[in-house]
């Protein structure tokens, strides 16, 4: 199955009565209901999907030559697993997440949304992984904020980053 994982991050300005008043219960440009969103298609097939709640994320890197990993505590992580067994995560501060929606496609694709605070500020070291500034381990320095990129493919064997600095 193919999955796609989509954020979107909740605009709490955001006015349903305004949208009905005037716009057909619709958003309109100065009354958008999402910020930004940000959308993942896993390249390779997934046999399995699971959501794991309130669970510790293993960060994983490099700090100048020297190889880390860190516990993140009170995570939210999608695994998808593949035939050949590796697994793509995609992991979220519990505690930016407002919502999620699961949405099987009749095909027996799925599309996973992940609906994230706007009063928040989270930083993402790397595409699919979400975690809030003041969870960041202080011993790391603290990545650069990063725009989501709209339809951006995540290929869990690609580990080059080809976005503009």
């Amino acid at each position: 199955m193919k999955v796609t994982v989509i954020i979107k991050e909740v605009n709490a300005r955001f006015r349903q009565d305004i949208a009905d008043k005037y716009n057909d219960g619709k958003e309109s440009a100065d009354n958008m209901r999402y910020n930004w969103e940000d959308e993942y298609a896993v390249k390779t097939d997934v046999t399995s999907f699971k959501v794991r709640n309130n669970v510790p994320y293993q960060l994983r890197g490099w700090k100048g030559d020297e190889e880390f990993s860190i516990e993140i505590p009170g995570m939210m992580i999608v695994d998808c697993q593949h035939e050949d067994n590796s697994i793509t995560q995609f992991a979220f501060s519990r505690k930016y997440v407002k919502d999620t929606k699961k949405a099987d496609r009749p095909n027996g694709d799925i599309r996973f949304f992940v609906f994230v605070s706007d009063n928040k500020t989270a930083v993402s070291p790397q595409p699919g992984i979400y975690i809030l500034q003041n969870e960041w381990p202080s011993e790391l320095p603290v990545p650069e904020a990063v725009e989501p990129d709209d339809d951006e493919d995540f290929d869990p064997e690609d580990d080059t980053d080809d976005s503009e600095e």
